[in-house]
């Protein structure tokens, strides 16, 4: 069904985003709400946009005022749910297309009426578990919806979180990569670890060889 878009001003049906959603998702709905092609949703806020993805990843002020304007929303609001301000090694780690997603989530989705979401924490190649939901990330296959691994040969360390080193990555990368980006409610920083910060425990074996320097 193609709903009437109009020439100029905000859209008059405004589709409520998922928790943690991707800018190019949102938009992406929208067009197909509305019976359109996604570039031609987002021309309708930047006339000159070329790529959605690109968009996504290199939005400035004056873009996300018009996208604002255009989805009744506010500038922080857009920038906060791309991969834009990202620090440069973290910005080689967004993937082109969902790697991995929450299966708790995509059901959550469904439920919404918004199955096609996309989450901008599934294409972060540092998340191995989700803002939103707090369960492990699966890897999905090409072309081919997410599917559990109730085998990893890793399970044992995802269960003993005090002792997970992965999961300490990815508390370390996620402060370094949202440091200059805005945060939204969907997009908290992490909870801090004991002791101070985001710095190593004093018993750390890191630590310990670090005193010796």
């Amino acid at each position: 069904m193609i709903r009437e878009l109009s020439c100029t001003g905000p859209l008059s049906v405004i589709l409520k985003p998922v928790p943690d959603e991707l800018l190019s998702s949102w938009i992406t709905r929208h067009a197909d709400f509305y019976g359109v092609p996604p570039l031609t949703m987002l021309r309708h806020a930047i006339p000159e946009a070329t790529s959605l993805r690109q968009t996504g990843t290199n939005l400035g002020p004056t873009a996300a005022f018009h996208i604002a304007r255009l989805f009744r929303s506010q500038s922080s609001t857009i920038l906060a749910i791309t991969t834009s301000g990202f620090p440069q090694s973290a910005g080689r780690l967004v993937a082109p297309r969902v790697i991995q997603c929450c299966i708790a989530c995509s059901e959550q989705n469904r439920l919404r009426g918004a199955a096609t979401a996309v989450q901008r924490s599934w294409i972060e190649g540092w998340r191995i578990t989700c803002p939103v939901g707090r369960q492990r990330q699966q890897e999905t296959r090409e072309g081919a919806a997410a599917v559990a691994s109730t085998s990893s040969p890793f399970e044992d360390l995802w269960v003993a979180r005090s002792s997970s080193i992965s999961r300490w990555g990815e508390h370390l990368s996620v402060g370094i990569a949202n440091r200059y980006r805005p945060i939204t409610a969907h997009q908290t920083m992490p909870k801090a670890l004991p002791s101070s910060g985001i710095d190593t425990p004093l018993d750390h074996p890191w630590r310990r060889r670090s005193r010796f320097r």
